[in-house]
C-alpha cells in the first residue's frame, strides 16, 4: 500500500501517463491519482494503441471526458471507424510515426513530464529509443500471479549509461531509483 501511493504521488506530478494496449485492455486500469485531495491532478491518460483496438466499455473510454484519454495510433492504416466511435466518446485520437514524433507533439500540447507506466513492451521501446531519462524500479517480495509480471528489466539490466541515484523503502518493496546524466 505504501509503494502505491507513492505512484499516485509520482502520477500526480507528471503532465501524462502512458501505458501499451495490451496493459489497456489486461488491467482495464483508470490511471487516475487516488488520494484524497490530489484527484484533480490526474494527468492526461495515453494508451499506445495502434490499431485503435481500445474497447468503448473500458474504464479509460468510459472516463475520458472526466481525464483526457489520447490513444495513440500508428500511420500504417486507416481505421475511420474506430477512431471515430473513440472521438464520439471523448478520446483523443493521436496518429505518429515514431515514439520520438510522440514526445514532439506532447511537447507542442505543454507535457514536458511523462510517466512511462508499462507494460514490458513499451517500457522496452523506450529504453531502447534512448527515450527514458530516469528509472524507478519498484520491487516486491510478493510475486503477482503465475510465475510473477514480466518487467522491463532488473536491477542487473539497467543500462549502462545510467546512474544509481538512491533506494527508497516502501514497506516491504523498495524503489530504486536511475537517471541517465545529461
Amino acid at each position: 500500500s505504501e509503494a502505491r501511493h507513492a505512484v499516485h504521488l509520482l502520477r500526480a506530478r507528471c503532465d501524462a501517463i502512458l501505458v501499451g494496449f495490451g496493459t489497456a485492455v489486461a488491467d482495464d486500469p483508470e490511471l487516475t491519482v487516488r488520494i484524497s485531495g490530489l484527484e484533480h491532478r490526474s494527468p492526461v491518460r495515453i494508451v499506445m494503441d495502434r490499431r485503435l483496438e481500445l474497447p468503448l466499455g473500458s474504464k479509460l473510454v468510459r472516463t475520458a471526458r472526466d481525464v483526457p484519454v489520447v490513444a495513440v495510433a500508428g500511420l500504417e492504416a486507416d481505421f475511420a471507424s474506430r477512431r471515430e466511435a473513440l472521438m464520439a466518446a471523448g478520446v483523443d485520437v493521436l496518429e505518429t510515426s515514431s515514439l520520438a514524433d510522440l514526445l514532439a507533439v506532447l511537447a507542442e500540447r505543454g507535457m514536458s513530464e511523462l510517466l512511462v507506466e508499462g507494460g514490458a513492451r513499451v517500457a522496452k521501446a523506450f529504453l531502447e529509443a534512448g527515450l527514458v531519462d530516469r528509472i524507478l524500479l519498484f520491487e516486491s517480495p510478493v510475486v503477482v500471479g503465475e510465475g510473477g509480471v514480466e518487467s522491463p528489466l532488473q536491477r542487473a539490466d539497467i543500462p549502462e549509461e545510467f546512474t544509481f541515484v538512491g533506494e527508497t523503502a516502501y514497506g516491504p518493496d523498495r524503489c530504486f531509483e536511475f537517471e541517465r546524466p545529461l
